[in-house]
């Protein structure tokens, strides 16, 4: 096992969009699961928020995807 940390950034609806995606597919699959998940954060002079994720990854089942 392993840790990843992600940094989402975008409108607020594209990083809501693929947070969903991982927590649906985190859901399904053995191979990874969102530990921690942040609330959004606007970025300055900007219309983007950022997002902050941290996944436990088991590599060794990602290296056998069919």
């Amino acid at each position: 096992m392993g840790v990843l940390k992600l940094r989402a950034t975008g409108l607020e609806q594209d990083v809501e969009a693929i947070s969903q995606f991982l927590r649906a597919t985190s859901g399904r699959s053995e191979k990874f699961r969102i530990v921690e998940e942040s609330k959004d954060y606007q970025n300055r002079n900007s219309l983007y928020v950022r997002r902050y994720l941290e996944l436990e990854v088991d590599w060794e089942a990602l290296k056998k995807t069919d």
